[in-house]
């Protein structure tokens, strides 16, 4: 695998998460926030929050590298790896918070949820056009790699 070809997915998920949030979060939600100002925070650290992306971005590419035969090849394996990573994350997350956190709005842990699951298409149409170049090359036995090696 080339180290270009990973820091190229890394970044293309990277891309695809920040793009999500900035959408949902600084315009579809922004009202939404400003309603519920007694319980939302409006001064994000957005070092940290871009840090724990790249976590987030570093987790995904990682978690779909290793299991790539597993999903269906091309885009639609990468968006369902995508998908279903965000679902494990988000769904206990999200649902947890109105039932713990005192005045959290129940809808804004759906409006969330189908965030983070829009994210995790995005996440996956980038992932799955760059990644596919990573890991789509047949693999080599043992045998074959110590024939071609120099005598």
């Amino acid at each position: 695998m080339s180290v270009r070809r990973l820091l190229a997915a890394i970044a293309a998920a990277f891309v695809a998460t920040n793009l999500t949030d900035v959408v949902t979060q600084a315009f579809l939600l922004a009202g939404y926030y400003a309603r519920h100002a007694d319980v939302f925070v409006t001064d994000v650290n957005h070092g940290v929050a871009m840090a724990c992306e790249l976590l987030h971005v570093l987790l995904l590419v990682g978690l779909y590298l290793k299991t790539r035969p597993v999903w269906a090849p091309g885009v639609k394996g990468a968006v369902a790896c995508a998908v279903a990573l965000q679902a494990f994350l988000s769904l206990p997350a999200f649902l947890y918070n109105p039932l713990f956190l005192k005045g959290y709005p129940a809808e804004a842990a759906a409006y969330w949820i189908l965030a983070q699951l829009a994210m995790g298409v995005l996440q996956g149409l980038a992932l799955g056009l760059v990644a596919p170049r990573v890991t789509d090359r047949p693999r080599r036995s043992n045998q074959e790699i110590l024939a071609s090696a120099p005598r």
